[in-house]
């Protein structure tokens, strides 16, 4: 199933985890993988999303390319064309423009600027992070 995979609070990027993390995630030529590492904000994320999808385009970077999304799920409604919407809207409104989205989803932004990594989620948490403190860092995934 579609889904991210990330650890946090690590010294150097880890694909392979990573990988491991994402590969339950992947089913057959049907899904599409990527990984992201960020050493800045000691942080890496992967994802799987099926092609043609809402989520299709990922990693979605600001025109400055010092914000990024990565996101799982499906939103309605309010001019949702992808998730570059998805970011504009958090650009322009910070982290409470999540109330305005409508759909079932899971999200990482990982916000250079102000050094954070901020997850989120449909307000039903259809698409709800599991997280697990680990001698590599805080792991986290969203599987939907």
């Amino acid at each position: 199933m579609p889904g991210i995979a990330g650890i946090l609070n690590q010294e150097a990027a880890c694909p392979s985890l990573i990988g491991r993390m994402l590969h339950p995630m992947l089913h057959g030529a049907t899904f599409k993988s990527g990984t992201l590492g960020l050493p800045q904000l000691r942080a890496s994320v992967g994802w799987t999303c099926r092609p043609a999808s809402f989520a299709d385009a990922l990693p979605v970077w600001n025109a400055e390319r010092n914000v990024c999304l990565i996101f799982a799920g499906e939103c309605f409604g309010n001019g949702m064309s992808g998730p570059a919407a998805v970011l504009n809207m958090y650009l322009q409104q910070g982290p409470h423009f999540v109330a305005k989205l409508n759909g079932w989803f899971s999200g990482v932004i990982l916000d250079l600027c102000a050094e954070k990594v901020f997850l989120f989620n449909d307000r039903f948490g259809f698409r709800p992070h599991l997280l697990r403190r680990a001698t590599t860092g805080v792991l986290f995934c969203v599987r939907g």
